[in-house]
């Protein structure tokens, strides 16, 4: 059975989760320019590509540091929308805001 492949995608919602997304993918030298895709409701987001879900994690981590207003989305293959991501852990900090994308 082939593993499924998922890409992972964060948009910033304020200048300072720009700079915390933006410093750790610097380091890995895999800054992209802003991308813009469409979610699974047809609704536009400027997007970062980050590596992989660990990142993800580092973030919220860091967020604790640096409080940040970002939305996580990702997307199975290589193509099509992408899609609303929330963290599956119950005990997210208390820091961390629900976006709505519409």
């Amino acid at each position: 059975m082939e593993k499924k492949k998922y890409h992972w995608f964060v948009e910033p919602k304020n200048d300072n989760a720009n700079e915390v997304i933006v410093r750790p993918l610097g380091e890995l030298s895999e800054v992209e320019m802003n991308l813009d895709l469409k979610d699974d409701q047809g609704f536009g987001h400027n997007v970062y590509e980050v590596p992989n879900s660990a990142f993800i994690t580092r973030l919220y981590h860091s967020v604790l540091k640096s409080p940040a207003d970002f939305v996580v989305f990702k997307r199975q293959g290589d193509d099509g929308p992408i899609k609303f991501w929330t963290r599956p852990n119950s005990n997210r900090p208390q820091n961390l805001k629900k976006v709505s994308i519409k």
